[in-house]
């Protein structure tokens, strides 16, 4: 017979990475919730988190920021930006790294450096604290991570619990957990922040309409030492965020570890599904990541050779869902839209989704203390209503910028006009966005369906 967690949470946080950790954050910032409600599940055996660097723009950075002015001070421990000041305003700098096919432009000729400026009236306090506000700003996933799991109190987090099931009785009861060793837990609220491969988005939906999608393209990943990247690229590119475009292919380059690394991601396009045998992180060799990349910018080829064991990533993205929640179960961050990584913009997309469910539930609690009639269904309907379409639309946004920077966009292709407008308007949309604005309208949504 299944054993059952001593506690029972009143809600309960499916995964503790950083979407499962800054939401629980967002909740024990709210008065009406005492700590003792909430619980986060951890399948691993501690806090950690898959992939190198996680760069955030200016919407990212202001959600942490409305979370918890203490996650700003965390994040602005682990921080790094671009080492030239006079490029503390430019997000990436976009260039070419191999010829164009008209001979016109050069290896390393300038597209453009995309630019951030707060515009008159537009929110810019200081992002983080004591340091200017720079439009990209980088950390290593596992180093912020360890800094956000200082804020929760000890015990908050069960690990080595991997949700199989999630059933219910009754909808009067709470539901229940199920682990795959063999423990249960009871909760009124449960929240997936599991990733892509969310269970908990499996459970809600189904297999098939919650399973992952293949983007039809894989990536190489490397951390490189510092003065490595500035002996093969020279200061400009090591220390500084640069996109690198080409025919079929782009990388990205950018510092991490205050200075102290620079993270290479080398993405490349591929025909047909990704084998379903495979893993989503496959052993390469050498000459297949070197083949995939010929004719490049030898220094980017320099970077790629001190890559020790290659692997290909995989890269999945979530179906748009028909809605993020059903009963007392909803989901969040890659669990309910997981993105490609070609705009940089999904990590934000989660720290966005938990500064509006925080507060949500907030509301709800602040409503049950006072013994007011008021729904969880309503709270996560308001959610979803104020959530779904711009993070789903996110997901389409940074597959279709993934095609343009591979150059394989037939309405855009390497013209470098049309590369610069599509990038601005992109990037606008995803940074200059009233968070605020957003909760307000959750929350009348509350009013309204009285």
């Amino acid at each position: 017979m299944a054993s059952e967690e001593k506690s029972s949470p009143a809600i309960a946080i499916i995964g503790a990475g950083l979407g499962g950790v800054t939401l629980a954050i967002g909740l024990l910032n709210q008065s009406s919730i005492p700590p003792s409600a909430i619980h986060l599940y951890e399948s691993a055996s501690q806090f950690s988190e898959i992939g190198a660097g996680v760069a955030s723009g200016p919407n990212a950075v202001r959600a942490l920021r409305l979370i918890s002015p203490k996650i700003a001070e965390a994040y602005a421990t682990c921080v790094t930006s671009n080492a030239d000041q006079d490029l503390s305003s430019t997000w990436l700098g976009f260039r070419w790294g191999m010829p164009s096919k008209d001979g016109c432009r050069r290896t390393e000729d300038l597209i453009l450096n995309l630019e951030y400026k707060p515009t008159a009236g537009e929110d810019d306090e200081e992002l983080i604290p004591g340091k200017p506000n720079p439009a990209r700003s980088c950390v290593h996933r596992a180093a912020f991570l360890d800094e956000l799991v200082k804020l929760i109190p000890d015990g908050m987090c069960s690990f080595q619990k991997t949700l199989e099931d999630i059933t219910e009785q009754s909808s009067s009861d709470p539901v229940t957990l199920h682990f795959s060793d063999g423990t249960t837990a009871r909760a009124d609220i449960v929240i997936g922040c599991d990733g892509v491969k969310s269970r908990t988005r499996t459970l809600l939906f189904g297999a098939e309409k919650a399973a992952p999608q293949f983007t039809n393209q894989y990536v190489y990943r490397s951390l490189v030492p510092m003065n490595l990247a500035v002996k093969a690229m020279g200061p400009l590119f090591a220390q500084n965020g640069h996109i690198h475009c080409g025919y079929g292919g782009y990388f990205v380059t950018y510092p991490v570890e205050h200075g102290r690394l620079m993270n290479l991601v080398a993405h490349k396009p591929m025909d047909g599904p990704w084998p379903s045998d495979k893993p989503w992180i496959a052993s390469a060799t050498h000459e297949e990541m070197l083949h995939d990349f010929e004719g490049w910018n030898e220094k980017l080829l320099v970077m790629l050779r001190t890559v020790k064991k290659p692997e290909k990533w995989a890269l999945f993205d979530s179906q748009n869902l028909s809605r993020f929640w059903k009963g007392k179960v909803c989901v969040l961050g890659d669990a309910a839209h997981s993105s490609t990584p070609h705009l940089g913009a999904g990590s934000g997309m989660a720290f966005e989704d938990g500064y509006i469910l925080s507060n949500l539930l907030g509301v709800y609690f602040e409503a049950r203390r006072r013994h007011d009639f008021l729904g969880l269904e309503r709270i996560l309907d308001a959610y979803d209503s104020v959530r779904r379409e711009r993070t789903q639309t996110l997901v389409n946004f940074s597959r279709d910028i993934g095609r343009m920077l591979e150059l394989q966009d037939d309405s855009v292709r390497d013209d470098e006009e049309s590369i610069s407008r599509l990038l601005q308007t992109r990037y606008n949309w995803i940074w200059r966005y009233d968070l605020r604005e957003s909760l307000t309208k959750a929350k009348e949504m509350l009013v309204d369906s009285k």
